[in-house]
């Protein structure tokens, strides 16, 4: 997200920018459940920090655990029978991943290991969206219209 914004703000100031194939992104792995579900949150405020910002940056997919959260919920407050449907496709999904990935890493273990950490970090990740939507960054001052090149 800090990349995306920086290159927007760049390009906005006549700046190109591109893409090299030299160039190698090295990402930390997270060490424990703990680091998961803070990078989740922290991921789904980020982002929708950058979407307030940015409005043609807005990935659907990104809100499809919850919009399927409101979806079900709805689904399930109105008492009809396939109410249970969402959660089952969701689950099925989630183990077909495991699934994958166990075969692919050759690992039984990523069998469950997969689905739960997705779950987590489909959950933080929203749960960080609507955090997002409520309140802003605390220390970062917006960018002006002459900052960010664009026209009053």
């Amino acid at each position: 997200t800090q990349d995306s914004d920086l290159n927007l703000r760049l390009n906005r100031a006549g700046w190109p920018t591109w893409r090299s194939d030299v160039s190698h992104v090295h990402q930390v792995k997270r060490r424990s459940v703990k680091a998961w579900i803070k990078f989740g949150h922290r991921y789904g405020f980020w982002r929708m920090q950058h979407v307030k910002r940015e409005r043609s940056r807005i990935n659907p997919a990104e809100f499809a655990p919850l919009l399927g959260f409101l979806i079900t919920g709805l689904l399930a407050a109105t008492k009809v029978w396939f109410w249970p449907i969402p959660i089952v496709a969701y689950v099925a999904a989630l183990l077909l991943a495991g699934t994958i990935e166990s075969m692919r890493g050759r690992k039984t273990t990523l069998l469950i290991g997969v689905p739960v950490m997705l779950f987590i970090l489909h959950t933080t990740f929203t749960i960080g969206l609507v955090d997002g939507m409520g309140r802003g960054p605390r220390d970062i001052a917006p960018i002006s219209s002459e900052q960010s090149g664009e026209e009053e």
